[in-house]
């Protein structure tokens, strides 16, 4: 849904780009990276509204089959 070259670098080592000082939790750290590559955009992310693009059935079905196959099951 989001597209950068470095995401999966991010995911495979969260822990060499989370600053502990600047970032209370991976979520808080994650919320910042999501806010500030969808800023100025038509998919730009809010905690407060949620923009309507991540709640489209593409969008759900896309995040869906990121879930392991025991989580995806359940949500038939």
């Amino acid at each position: 849904m989001i597209q950068s070259k470095d995401l999966e670098k991010i995911f495979a080592a969260t822990s060499d780009y989370v600053e502990a000082k600047e970032y209370e939790s991976w979520e808080r750290y994650f919320t910042h990276l999501l806010t500030s590559m969808t800023r100025d955009t038509p998919n730009a992310y809010s905690k407060s509204t949620l923009n309507k693009f991540y709640i489209t059935d593409k969008s759900i079905r896309k995040m869906e089959e990121l879930f392991p196959v025991s989580i995806r099951d359940r949500l038939e």
